[in-house]
């Protein structure tokens, strides 16, 4: 493997047949992808949050956001994205990304 390249482990599921019925497996499948494509993912996403996020909370309220976490998830071939509820991968890997508000500078 190249210094420039990592390894995704992932699993996948497989239904196998057998005689009258089925049976599920797991399944480790290991990829290698480019550190410049998966960081390319990665600040790709990041952006797209930070721009979600740029909103003003009222200063009137009793509380403040202070801290939001979002976990996206990686394929097997390094596209990262969000999982919504409910969505059924089977083979994963996750990044969490963490923004904490900025003190006030006054």
């Amino acid at each position: 493997m190249a210094k420039d390249n990592i390894i995704i482990f992932s699993k996948e599921e497989k239904l196998i047949a057998r005689g009258s019925g089925s049976s599920r497996i797991e399944q480790i499948i290991e990829n290698t992808i480019s550190v410049e494509v998966l960081s390319n993912q990665i600040q790709n996403i990041q952006n797209q949050i930070l721009e979600l996020l740029d909103f003003q909370i009222d200063a009137s309220k009793n509380y403040q956001l202070e801290e939001v976490e979002i976990s996206a998830e990686v394929s097997a071939d390094g596209k990262i994205g969000i999982l919504g509820v409910g969505t059924q991968v089977g083979a994963k890997g996750g990044i969490v990304f963490k923004f904490k508000r900025k003190p006030d500078k006054s």
